[in-house]
């Protein structure tokens, strides 16, 4: 029995380009153009987006992206080979700067059920039963199961007046899964013999991230990461088989973003899918031009004066300076540092601690880093800010190096411009101390997947602290002036922001500060008690003073 057509397209950028965060709304827009732009996409056609989380890409780059195409589609695999190597048409595409534009030419399509090269999509095998069934053999009997979604789930628009969603990083509801796989398995593949009762399902394990895409005149809501659900009773057969396919064409309801495409762990369909990015982050961080332009920074920087106590700058591109005999023995080493980047086996050295104590006798870890960690990361914070960075609110731009007090006074204005004329404030206790590893490292994980760059940045974050001869071991916390950890605890901090924003307020964040703006004093009260829960579940604490609430 014929179930799906399973396609990578690759396409060579010859221009740079800047995408989101997310990837899946500028696909669609690039798959949209290039069939001329109809008035609803084709159906029972699919696209995966696994390029997700990079941002920048350089003339010459490689971009991936997947179709998954059922029996009786709309636009056959001939049709799609067709169109997507013609040029542009629309104007969004015609738009000079827009990504998957001008500058994006198909070079070649693999048939994602051999792994092999196809010079006619048409060509391309199709996924059989027998092959579901056997990537399903294992999950049945199996009483858990786990889910990672590659695409966002969720999608709503905000301000939504609601606390419960079926599915993000608060609530897991395993029947409302079931169901939902249930309706696509009977929608898409009819064939099949009618899904018995669903079992009784609970969500055990939550590792969904709630990640929100902004745009100027919407913000949509999106969850990503994986779940566990532990079932009443062994996994039958049927199932099991339906959770492979439902995973391929998704449980989610909107086309651009929300598609819920998953993988189920253990039960891949081939060894060819899902298709995977043409460049793991890792691999990104350590292309030369990033390379060149991190030792011209730290050529430009100059030799470091001890004039500044604080071992760096805001925004982790510079943490003092280097001598030249360091920059050249730097530059001898550049080679074989790279090439360890690129596979992400980077070994984390101790940290020099400059001030080891604080009362109470815990570990404070401001550190020195070694020079090679430091080139290392700040290869890392090139590649990631652009992409990480564009998932946070305003709020989180007013961290930005030289902007922070001007961007915050813009925010503040503009909201009470807007009829945001009550006011939330607030401090964090001792952030940078008190960051949970457990919840960052789950955070990165929902957003970057099984990329090794997410083991690379937990390795920096859980290195020891050499205090003299002695080598202390941390449980927690950034270490201060790492030159990653400004944006480490903007990943943590941006959960706050989509509290805020799906409640219709405005939040405007400056370090360990921050303020929520409201349109009423019962507003402020309710998003008081919200906030002290956000805080509560990132297991991070208010500062000593009470939160003030001030009508302006």
């Amino acid at each position: 029995m014929k179930l799906a057509q399973l396609l990578v397209f690759r396409l060579r950028l010859d221009r740079g380009a800047r995408f989101r965060f997310f990837h899946n709304p500028t696909v669609y827009a690039y798959l949209m153009d290039r069939l001329g732009t109809p008035p609803t996409f084709p159906k029972r056609c699919f696209f995966l987006a696994p390029e997700s989380g990079r941002s920048c890409y350089e003339p010459g780059d490689e971009y991936r992206f997947g179709l998954v195409l059922l029996p009786g589609a709309e636009m056959d695999a001939a049709g799609w080979g067709h169109r997507l190597r013609r040029g542009p048409r629309s104007p969004w595409a015609l738009k000079r700067g827009a990504p998957l534009g001008q500058g994006a030419e198909l070079v070649e399509v693999v048939d994602g059920v051999t792994g092999q090269v196809v010079h006619d999509p048409s060509d391309a095998q199709w996924l059989t039963l027998r092959q579901v069934e056997r990537a399903a053999f294992g999950l049945a009997g199996q009483r858990r199961v786990t889910l990672t979604f590659q695409s966002p789930l969720l999608i709503l628009r905000t301000p939504v007046h609601t606390s419960r969603f079926f599915m993000d990083d608060r609530v897991v509801d395993g029947a409302t899964v079931l169901h939902r796989v249930r309706a696509r398995v009977h929608e898409h593949f009819p064939g099949l013999a009618p899904l018995g009762p669903a079992p009784a399902v609970e969500g055990v394990v939550n590792g969904l991230v709630r990640a929100d895409a902004k745009y100027p005149n919407k913000t949509l809501l999106g969850s990503v990461g994986s779940v566990t659900l532990e079932l009443g009773e062994p996994l039958s057969a049927p199932w099991a088989r339906a959770l492979v396919l439902a995973g391929l064409v998704g449980i989610g309801k909107s086309t651009t973003m929300g598609q819920g495409r998953y993988g189920v762990e253990g039960a891949e369909p081939t060894a060819a899918w899902p298709p995977q990015p043409a460049q793991t982050c890792c691999e990104r961080a350590a292309r030369s031009s990033v390379v060149e332009r991190v030792l011209a920074s730290m050529r430009t920087a100059g030799p470091d004066d001890g004039g500044s106590d604080d071992g760096g700058s805001d925004d982790g591109t510079e943490q003092g300076g280097v001598t030249e005999r360091e920059l050249e023995g730097l530059m001898a080493r550049s080679s074989a540092l790279r090439e360890a980047l690129a596979r992400g086996r980077v070994g984390a050295a101790p940290s020099l601690g400059l001030r080891a104590s604080v009362s109470g006798g815990a570990v404070d870890p401001l550190v020195a880093l070694a020079l090679e960690d430091r080139f290392l990361q700040q290869c890392c914070y090139e590649e990631l800010a652009p992409s990480l960075g564009q998932l946070v609110e305003d709020s989180g731009i007013a961290n930005e190096r030289g902007l922070s007090r001007h961007r915050c006074r813009k925010s503040l204005r503009r909201a009470r411009d807007d009829g945001f004329v009550h006011r939330l404030d607030g401090d964090l206790r001792r952030l940078y101390d008190t960051v949970d590893w457990l919840v960052l490292e789950r955070r990165l994980r929902g957003l970057l997947g099984d990329d090794p760059m997410v083991e690379l940045l937990m390795g920096w974050v859980r290195a020891p602290m050499r205090v003299g001869s002695r080598l202390l071991p941390r449980t927690h916390g950034l270490p201060q002036d790492s030159v990653l950890s400004p944006l480490l605890a903007l990943v943590m901090l941006d959960r706050l922001d989509d509290a805020a924003t799906a409640q219709g307020h405005r939040l405007v964040r400056q370090g360990d500060g921050f303020a929520v703006m409201c349109r009423s004093e019962a507003e402020v009260t309710r998003e008081r008690d919200d906030m002290a829960r956000e805080l509560e579940r990132l297991r991070l604490e208010l500062a000593s003073r009470e939160v003030q609430e001030a009508a302006q």
